[in-house]
């Protein structure tokens, strides 16, 4: 959905429906690519087109430039005539309040003329807490898009692609071991595939699975040895729904009351990071915040939610 929108967005920039384009999801997915190739693909199809890609972070160093020089219509001039502006990070622009109203204008602007926004962020335009509801409203205004996590055939799909790209060797069996065992983003597959092919060369080891569990034992190191499955497992028994129930777009109260536990649960007996926890749940990081800190609360205030997560920590 996120390729195909950004596609429609790029071929007709400005159209209803499409503007703004919000792009969101966890680190590593594809935000960013995402954005420059409708920037390289506008600038192909139209010629002189205006398009600027900036983060968060560069728009509030211009905007603070431009009023330490007191020159406001440097900022006018680079922002208020483009065609396509693509703003990448959108979360970190909340800092200060006189950033937040130059981009709310110069949104309103662009917007104005039927001009095209383009904007990501690592959570969708509700959950961005530091930032105006007048900005979050209008960032929903137009398409919102997620980019969740790869399963396991396109990460699989995603190495055999990398290893021929880079001219790497390597066996099927030490793919979809990689595959199933780094589960996070494209970042890590990429960089875990990088080490072991460096790993390879420099020892003169063949490319084994049991190497693997040599060569990457920091990247599969998992707290005491509890597994994200079999926490799973233990969630999904004490609330009567399945396995699969965790990882689907279900959310009914009672599953996702168990999907929540058990990602707390992994939060807390886990040594992954919270993007490997939440492509476990075909979530990204920030949906694991919100469910560990929503537990957190629900064990000081509700005695059976702490008997439950109690048991299945015993058992663990």
């Amino acid at each position: 959905v996120a390729h195909a929108a950004s596609l429609a967005a790029s071929e007709r920039p400005g159209m209803d429906g499409y503007n703004p384009l919000f792009i969101w999801g966890g680190v590593g997915l594809g935000k960013t690519h995402l954005m420059h190739a409708i920037a390289n693909r506008v600038e192909a199809n139209i010629p002189g087109a205006k398009t600027l890609y900036v983060t968060s972070e560069s728009f509030m160093n211009d905007f603070i430039s431009s009023v330490k020089d007191r020159q406001p219509e440097r900022l006018h001039e680079r922002y208020r005539k483009l065609d396509v502006l693509l703003v990448d990070d959108i979360q970190f622009i909340g800092r200060g309040s006189g950033t937040k109203e130059e981009f709310f204008n110069v949104f309103n602007v662009l917007r104005d003329k039927g001009k095209q926004i383009v904007i990501s962020s690592d959570k969708p335009p509700k959950e961005l807490d530091n930032i105006d509801e007048r900005l979050t409203s209008r960032f929903g205004s137009g398409l919102v898009v997620d980019i969740q996590p790869p399963d396991f055939e396109t990460r699989t799909a995603i190495l055999q692609k990398k290893s021929e790209m880079k001219g790497y060797d390597v066996p099927e069996d030490v793919i979809k071991f990689i595959a199933e065992k780094i589960p996070s983003n494209i970042r890590e597959l990429e960089g875990t595939l990088n080490r072991i092919t460096t790993y390879s060369i420099t020892t003169n080891e063949p490319m084994t699975v049991e190497n693997m569990y040599e060569w990457l034992k920091h990247d599969l190191k998992r707290g005491d040895g509890v597994s994200v499955d079999y926490i799973q497992q233990l969630a999904a028994e004490s609330f009567g729904v399945t396995i699969e129930d965790l990882a689907s777009q279900k959310r009914t109260a009672g599953v996702a009351l168990a999907r929540q536990v058990a990602m707390y649960i992994a939060c807390e007996k886990m040594e992954g990071s919270l993007q490997v926890i939440g492509s476990a749940f075909q979530r990204d990081h920030a949906t694991v915040i919100h469910a560990r800190n929503k537990i957190e609360k629900m064990i000081k205030d509700d005695p059976r939610i702490k008997k439950v997560v109690d048991n299945i920590m015993d058992k663990l």
